[in-house]
């Protein structure tokens, strides 16, 4: 989700961190935070293969580049300096432009990116996470940490198996009270609410449908994955639209349904 080069991203010509390095860091971030009294919960690639081990046995020739987080508004300044005092150099520019949404951060010379986002994550789509922070521990919720990558517009074969992968390793739920299941009544009722974020999601899920075989080789699991993308896509298409969801769908393709950020 961070920026892959450019001011605002990793040097192009950095050296990869090692996974253990940057899971050594999201350790020390996390616990400092819990001393702290702040609340962070990962997102991104880092956090799916800390939920995935299909995700983490995939995953072993890409390195990392990036760590994103959602924290609450209201503890910005807590953040700021926390982060301070953990060594990693700010984006004084950034977080003084938008320092009310997001904050970035720096570390190990410029090989690290930190994302901080201030309980609304704005991307293609928007989801509001504020009332989901307590759900988990140290990630968003399974259902959240997929919205993310469902609302990709341009996948890539990144996102592709960090997605394929999740859907592998967990069964569905119709609700968040096992934190080990993806929620599918999340996914639909956000859908539900905007036509945008339906119409991405569900081009998705049928994208990854058809490439589920090309990552997963054991024909019993990909057979299950694409049930359950299956199972998430009858959970949207059969949960009762808002008027503004029909309203929007009246305009359909003739105008754009998803945001192109400025910075990423």
């Amino acid at each position: 989700m961070g920026a892959s080069g450019g001011q605002l991203g990793v040097p192009a010509d950095a050296p990869a961190l090692r996974d253990e390095e940057f899971f050594e860091d999201i350790d020390r971030i996390l616990l400092m935070a819990k001393e702290e009294g702040a609340t962070l919960r990962l997102l991104g690639a880092a956090a799916v293969r800390l939920r995935s081990p299909t995700a983490r046995s995939m995953a072993k020739s890409r390195p990392l580049s990036d760590l994103d987080f959602v924290a609450y508004k209201g503890e910005a300044k807590k953040l700021d300096a926390l982060f301070a005092r953990l060594g990693y150099r700010p984006s004084q520019t950034f977080n003084m432009l938008h320092g009310s949404e997001r904050l970035l951060y720096f570390g190990h010379d410029g090989q690290l990116r930190i994302d901080i986002w201030l309980e609304r994550f704005s991307m293609a789509h928007t989801f509001d996470f504020k009332d989901r922070l307590e759900l988990d521990s140290p990630t968003l919720p399974l259902s959240d940490l997929l919205m993310t990558k469902l609302q990709i517009v341009q996948l890539n074969e990144k996102d592709i198996r960090d997605m394929i992968s999740l859907l592998a390793d967990h069964d569905l739920s119709d609700s968040d009270s096992d934190r080990e299941r993806i929620n599918v009544t999340r996914l639909a009722n956000q859908c539900a609410r905007d036509w945008g974020t339906h119409k991405t999601f569900t081009v998705n899920l049928s994208k990854i449908k058809e490439l589920v075989p090309n990552y997963i080789s054991d024909r019993d699991l990909a057979h299950r994955t694409g049930e359950k993308v299956d199972k998430i896509l009858d959970s949207i298409e059969s949960a009762p639209k808002t008027f503004g969801w029909k309203m929007r769908a009246k305009i359909g393709e003739r105008k754009p349904w998803y945001e192109t950020p400025e910075f990423r």
